[in-house]
């Protein structure tokens, strides 16, 4: 079987034909984000209408498990005659958490939207993730959205939004609970379910030569102490603190942060922020590795590595072990190279990766602002 292949669906996601005879295939797949991967033919390509064709959808295959599948975003070609290509830039459906705003009246009007100050829900994390995708997603899109029956995984929480998207909502709650969201298509519409990637089973280390090289780094928490002011006005604002026991003693320090909240003064919600807070401002361990594939070991497939699972890696003659999420993994494939491997284990700690995280974080608070007063 090749290791990877390809297959197209028009914007209604009814099967086109499978992609062969691609040039190259390169992308990104994301634990908590919407993956992503780029293809390139050859201007001869017999599918090549259907893939300019805005509104395409495609569809891409590691040893037989489809690992990302959406719409094509971008196109783009060079030349001349001969030795012209096309590359198509796919997005994973994933990104549909992203594009919808959680209305505080799900399923009325604009005029209704002032009839509430939030949209306010108790439950276990499953459900107020689904629910919350049921209520907004299912109703406002183009392309039909269902929910996958609830397990009912994750602790309680009381969720609040008032035109924040789903995504900024929800995760890091899922995330901090070992879930994680994914969006599947079917011919009938997109399908929002919960999984959990689980442990892979093997070590990856240097002297298996699965680890081929690798760069490590620590960081001490950005956070031991969260203050969270809720609404109200003055000194009838409501303050809470959530700290980690944990953090104080291990590394014998105190920082503290304040969270904004004053889109809510339910009490459990102050709290699952404080806990966000902490959970995002925690010591950070992360191992960068290029990974190469042996007889015992493989990227995807029944039996193989997968993204957002549970991963202990070994470096440094056993000195360093981390055991944490593979949260991302860089892939390439081509004729001439074959298949390349580039994985994070842990956070990212590279400026650049905070500097994005950062701001992403400053994006969904200036949104909630903005939308409390």
């Amino acid at each position: 079987m090749a290791i990877f292949a390809a297959h197209l669906y028009n914007a209604s996601r009814q099967w086109i034909a499978p992609v062969g005879a691609f040039e190259s295939v390169e992308g990104t797949l994301r634990f908590d984000d919407a993956s992503e991967f780029e293809i390139t033919v050859k201007a001869s390509h017999n599918r090549l209408p259907e893939m300019l064709t805005p509104g395409t959808r495609m569809a891409l295959f590691l040893r037989g498990e489809n690992v990302c599948q959406g719409p094509i975003r971008t196109q783009e070609g060079s030349g001349p005659g001969n030795n012209t290509t096309f590359t198509f830039g796919v997005e994973d459906n994933f990104r549909i958490l992203k594009n919808f705003l959680v209305f505080q009246v799900p399923g009325g009007n604009m005029a209704a939207q002032s009839g509430a100050y939030n949209w306010t829900e108790t439950g276990n994390i499953e459900s107020v993730f689904k629910h919350m995708v049921e209520l907004n997603l299912g109703t406002r899109g183009i392309e039909p959205v269902t929910v996958a029956p609830n397990l009912n995984r994750g602790g309680t929480v009381t969720a609040s939004a008032r035109m924040a998207t789903v995504f900024n909502e929800m995760f890091p709650l899922l995330e901090s609970k070992g879930l994680i969201a994914k969006v599947t298509s079917t011919p009938a519409g997109l399908v929002v379910d919960v999984v959990e990637p689980g442990t892979y089973a093997n070590k990856l280390t240097e002297g298996s030569r699965i680890i081929r090289k690798w760069r490590y780094k620590l960081e001490a928490p950005d956070v031991t102490n969260v203050i969270v002011g809720g609404g109200g006005q003055g000194t009838a604002r409501v303050f809470r603190e959530r700290w980690d026991a944990a953090r104080h003693t291990l590394w014998g320090d105190h920082i503290e942060v304040f969270r904004d909240a004053r889109d809510t003064s339910v009490i459990a919600t102050l709290n699952d922020r404080g806990d966000e807070t902490l959970f995002d401002g925690a010591g950070t361990t992360s191992l960068e590795v290029q990974l190469g594939e042996t007889k015992s070991f493989r990227f995807g497939g029944p039996n193989g590595l997968k993204v957002g699972q549970i991963v202990t890696a070994e470096v440094a003659n056993g000195l360093v072990s981390v055991t944490d999420t593979l949260r991302e993994i860089e892939f390439s494939w081509n004729v001439d190279d074959g298949l390349e491997l580039k994985g994070i284990i842990g956070r990212k700690v590279a400026p650049i990766a905070k500097v994005t995280s950062a701001m992403q974080r400053l994006s969904g608070s200036i949104n909630k602002m903005k939308a409390s007063q």
